[in-house]
C-alpha cells in the first residue's frame, strides 16, 4: 500500500514542478553561459544559493537594486538584481524571489553565468565581474505589430523623446538611473517612453549604453506603435499606452511636430490659351515700349505688302513670347541696353521711314517723359 505521505510529497512535487514551469513561461527572455562547474555540489553552487537567498530575502535594500558577492577565485559569484525605477518595493522583492527560483532551473544550477528578464525587473549572476562593467551583450528586442500613422512625425517624437529620457537617466545617482515620461506624437496621440540603467554605471557609461539602444530602434520597431530594446546594463522602452506609474514620469514639453510634406503638382497649360508666367509679363518698361514698336512696324509693312484692307495680320502668342523671351534676355546680359534701344530705332526708322509717327518717336527716345 502507497503510504499517504509519499503520495503527498508527489503531489507537492508536481504542483511545483508546474509552478516553476509557468514561471518559466513568464520570462521575456533569458540568457544561460557556456561555462559550467564540474561538480554539482561545488562551492560556487553553494555560494550561488546563498546570494540568490539574500536577494529575496534582503529587507535593507527600497531602491531596487542589489549587488552581491561571495566567494574567491573561480567559486566566486557575482550577482545583480535590478527592478523598474517605478516598481513598488513589495513588487520588487516578490519579482527577484521569482526570478531567483526560475534562473538557476532553466539555465541548470551548475552553469556559472545566466540572466532572465521581466516586465518589472531582472536577475544576472556571473563568476566574472559585472559591477560597474557596462555590457550591451546578450540584448533582444520586443515590439508592437502595429504601424503607427503618420511614421515620419511619429518617429520624430519618438527619438526626441528618447533623447530627454536618457540625459535625466544618465544623470541619475548610484542608486537610481531611471527616468520615464510621455509625449504628444502626430494626431494628439499619447506616446509614453522608459529608460534605465543599473545605477553601477558611471554617467558616461550609461549614457553610451542608452545611446546604443536608441539607435537600434530603427532596426527593431521602424514606425511601429511600441518597441524595446533590452541589454544587461541598460533598457529603452516606448508604447502609445501607459505602461508605467504616472508618479515616476518626468515633466517633458513635447517637440513641435516637423510639416508633413505634400506633393507639390506642377499645373498643366492649357491648349489653345497664352500661357504667360508672370515672369515673362514682368518686363521692363523699355522692352515694352520696344515691343510695341515692332509690332506696330511689323503691321503696317504686312498692310503695304498685301494692299488688301479686309484682311488683319495676325502674331501668335508663341512667336510674342519669343521675342519677349529673346528681347529680356537681351536686356540682362547687356549694359548699353539705352545705346542699343536708340540703334535699334534708327534702324526702324531708316528702313520704314515716314511709317512711324513723329509722336511715337519721341516717346520711345523719351520714355520717362510725360505726355500732354
Amino acid at each position: 500500500m502507497v503510504s499517504p505521505r509519499l503520495i503527498s510529497l508527489l503531489c507537492f512535487f508536481l504542483i511545483s514542478h508546474h509552478a516553476t514551469i509557468s514561471a518559466q513561461q513568464n520570462f521575456l527572455k533569458f540568457f544561460c553561459g557556456n561555462s559550467t562547474s564540474d561538480d554539482a555540489t561545488s562551492t560556487f553552487k553553494t555560494n550561488l544559493k546563498s546570494l540568490l537567498l539574500n536577494i529575496s530575502t534582503n529587507s535593507n535594500i527600497y531602491y531596487g537594486f542589489y549587488n552581491f558577492s561571495s566567494g574567491e577565485n573561480s567559486d566566486k559569484v557575482n550577482v545583480i538584481g535590478l527592478c523598474r525605477g517605478d516598481v513598488k518595493v513589495q513588487d520588487c522583492r516578490s519579482c527577484l524571489a521569482d526570478s531567483r527560483v526560475v534562473l538557476p532551473q532553466v539555465c541548470a544550477p551548475n552553469v556559472r553565468e545566466a540572466i532572465g528578464w521581466y516586465d518589472n525587473c531582472f536577475l544576472r549572476y556571473s563568476n566574472r565581474t559585472i559591477f560597474g562593467v557596462m555590457q550591451t551583450q546578450p540584448y533582444f528586442y520586443l515590439w508592437n505589430t502595429q504601424d503607427a500613422l503618420q511614421k515620419d512625425q511619429f518617429k520624430f517624437v519618438v527619438t526626441k523623446l528618447m533623447r530627454f529620457l536618457r540625459e535625466k537617466a544618465a544623470s541619475g545617482n548610484s542608486l537610481h538611473k531611471f527616468a520615464a515620461a510621455n509625449a504628444t506624437g502626430p494626431s494628439n496621440q499619447t506616446i509614453f517612453g522608459l529608460v534605465q540603467c543599473t545605477p553601477d554605471l558611471s554617467i558616461k557609461d550609461c549614457d553610451i549604453c542608452l545611446d546604443g539602444a536608441i539607435s537600434e530602434i530603427p532596426k527593431c520597431c521602424d514606425g511601429m506603435k511600441g518597441g524595446r530594446v533590452v541589454r544587461p546594463s541598460c533598457n529603452i522602452r516606448y508604447e502609445t499606452y501607459s505602461f508605467f506609474d504616472p508618479a515616476a514620469s518626468q515633466p517633458f514639453t513635447s517637440p513641435p511636430l516637423p510639416p508633413s510634406s505634400p506633393a507639390v503638382v506642377q499645373p498643366q497649360p492649357k491648349q489653345g490659351k497664352c500661357n504667360t508666367s508672370p515672369a515673362v509679363i514682368a518686363v521692363g518698361v523699355p522692352i515694352i515700349v520696344l515691343l510695341a514698336v515692332l509690332i506696330f512696324v511689323v503691321v503696317l509693312k504686312a498692310r503695304g505688302t498685301n494692299n488688301m484692307e479686309s484682311k488683319s495680320t495676325y502674331i501668335s502668342c508663341s512667336e510674342l513670347q519669343n521675342e519677349v523671351q529673346k528681347l529680356k534676355l537681351q536686356q540682362e546680359q547687356s549694359k548699353l541696353q539705352q545705346q542699343q534701344m536708340n540703334a535699334t530705332l534708327a534702324f526702324l526708322l531708316q528702313n520704314f521711314e515716314g511709317q512711324v509717327p513723329s509722336e511715337f518717336v519721341t516717346t520711345v527716345q523719351n520714355p520717362g517723359a510725360k505726355t500732354q
